[in-house]
């Protein structure tokens, strides 16, 4: 039931990501723009390398995973597709993203990690 939820999130967020590109003026409101379209991409990537994940998972623990793998999975998708709008605001910006983007990966992994723990 919640990979259902997930792909039709990931296709409904697909749709509204595209369609955002195609008709909505982001010079009329940048901020606007910007926030919408990070929405919708961080939806859309979470929903997407999460099932990737958790079929990942299921080849390598041999189709025994359990419901706390698609938890996992969706958590770190979603670390993951914070890392990459923090490279792309880094680009944006015009800022050297190498060392920057080492230490936010860095501190999602520590993230990551610490919510393991738990």
């Amino acid at each position: 039931m919640i990979l259902i939820m997930l792909v039709w999130i990931f296709i409904l967020s697909g749709m509204s990501f595209v369609s955002l590109l195609w008709y909505f003026d982001p010079f009329s409101d940048e901020l606007l723009a910007i926030f919408l379209l990070l929405s919708s991409f961080i939806l859309m990537g979470t929903s997407f390398l999460s099932l990737l994940l958790y079929f990942f998972k299921k080849i390598y623990f041999r189709w025994g995973v359990s419901l706390y793998n698609v938890f996992s999975s969706l958590r770190q998708a979603f670390l993951f597709c914070i890392y990459c709008i923090g490279i792309i605001i880094l680009g944006i910006f015009n800022i050297p993203y190498i060392l920057p983007g080492i230490l936010l990966a860095c501190i999602l992994i520590f993230v990551e990690l610490l919510i393991q723990s738990l």
